[in-house]
């Protein structure tokens, strides 16, 4: 063993390195022939894989390819590249570093498909005139690029017709684009993050998007300072808003719990924008076909009834020594090594020598052969547990067993089952039932 920089020590053998790191090598599914490669690169530091891959843009620049470049062929499972960190920051001094850290931003803009305007500030402003707009090398040209952007995409993907757009712009930028002209159908418009001040200006170009359902206005100065007054004339001039700055309005319906079920993270940094990934799939939609798939849904689940098995008695003993020794745990949870300061437990660092192995990871057979843990040993956790200590999987084993039970209140998964949920809203709202809903993520929060 020798000593890293930090003083702490660092593991020159691949029996260290396996009996260290035992546990994540058998939950990251690397196959155990490649882990001795794996020790030898990560020993040397050999960050081989630009040698091997490159990064090649596609459509259009909006997205990034991984090809493989090496001319020497490869068998299965026979090689394990190594990729340094790009950038590594805390989240707090992330910003900051963007802004000071020279060439940082492009690069991280190039790996992310981001576009950044950087001469916003250029003291030498040149302006050119394209279709009837002019336009300065500065902010009002990247609004144009952004819209051409929009356009082609919908052109490419589908009809044509724009239902998303987010700028960056100001009050004249705004006034001068026309967008309501140029977007008639428009469903969803953000301009957060902008330096949006006057609220006549806003409140009269918004409220021409006569189809608009989501409006986003967060983090500029005309909210923070006239947010009421600007409110009251947004939603007085569009009747059909159903989200107006991350809230839902009095008018919220089936459209607004699609665009929240279908939401994906979008940009970079500093600002998050939610987009429905798919936006056509439920604008036009027929009441009737969402009726329709929840009242099928219905029937599936009153088709299913639970067998109850048969329930054998069970008996209770003591895990505790007969000699009266300590039992020996293994944990890799800090908090539990931190409070179990009980005689009858001691902590040890090998979870095959554990009697109680209460861990974080996932314990599967690849994991127990890994580690050596075996069935006699006790483990904080029980086979296909995820069936009940995850919402997502909870609901669907219950649906399964039971089908719809009283005591289960209506659930979906909106990955799986939108259409059976806007379904049941319809049906909900048309008999004047309550319609309340409650959105939850499928992880632990």
């Amino acid at each position: 063993m020798a000593e890293d920089g930090d003083g702490g020590k660092r593991i020159t053998r691949y029996s260290d390195f396996v009996k260290v790191h035992g546990l994540l090598l058998a939950a990251s599914g690397l196959p155990q022939s490649l882990h001795f490669q794996l020790f030898q690169k990560l020993t040397s530091e050999t960050f081989d894989g630009g040698a091997h891959f490159s990064i090649e843009p596609t459509s259009d620049g909006r997205q990034r390819r991984l090809l493989l470049t090496s001319s020497d062929s490869m068998a299965k499972e026979s090689h394990v590249f190594l990729i340094d960190h790009a950038w590594t920051f805390r989240l707090s001094d992330a910003y900051k570093q963007l802004q000071e850290v020279s060439g940082l931003a492009e690069r991280m803009a190039a790996l992310m498909c981001v576009d950044v305007d950087l001469n916003s500030n250029a003291e030498e402003e040149t302006e050119e005139v394209v279709d009837g707009i002019s336009h300065q090398n500065g902010t009002k040209l990247s609004v144009f690029e952004a819209m051409e952007s929009v356009i082609h995409g919908a052109k490419e993907n589908g009809d044509g017709a724009v239902r998303w757009l987010e700028l960056d712009i100001d009050d004249d930028t705004f006034l001068s684009l026309d967008l309501s002209s140029r977007f008639p159908g428009l469903l969803a418009l953000s301009l957060c993050g902008n330096k949006l001040e006057n609220v006549e200006i806003i409140a009269r170009e918004v409220t021409k998007f006569e189809q608009l359902r989501a409006l986003w206005l967060n983090n500029n100065p005309v909210v923070k300072n006239c947010d009421s007054q600007l409110e009251n004339r947004v939603l007085q001039g569009l009747p059909r808003l159903e989200i107006y700055n991350s809230r839902f309005t009095a008018k919220f319906g089936a459209w607004a719990l699609g665009f929240c079920g279908g939401v994906c993270i979008h940009n970079l940094i500093s600002k998050l924008f939610y987009i429905m990934a798919n936006p056509e799939s439920w604008f036009h939609t027929p009441q009737n076909f969402f009726i329709k798939e929840y009242e099928k849904h219905c029937k599936k689940l009153q088709s299913k009834s639970l067998i109850s098995p048969s329930i054998q008695s069970s008996t209770t003993r003591s895990i505790h020594h007969t000699d009266g020794s300590p039992l020996h745990l293994y944990t890799d949870l800090p908090h539990v090594e931190e409070f179990l300061t009980r005689l009858e437990f001691v902590s040890i660092s090998e979870p095959k020598d554990a009697d109680i192995v209460w861990t974080s990871t996932q314990v599967d057979e690849d994991m127990k052969k890994a580690a050596g843990i075996t069935d006699q040993q006790y483990i904080n956790q029980f086979r296909f547990e995820a069936c009940l200590v995850m919402k997502h999987h909870l609901a669907e084993t219950v649906h399964k067993a039971y089908g719809s039970p009283e005591w289960l209140q209506p659930t979906y998964n909106l990955e799986t089952h939108l259409s059976q949920l806007i379904g049941d809203y319809y049906v909900r709202k048309r008999d004047g039932l309550d319609n309340l809903w409650i959105l939850k993520p499928w992880n632990m929060a």
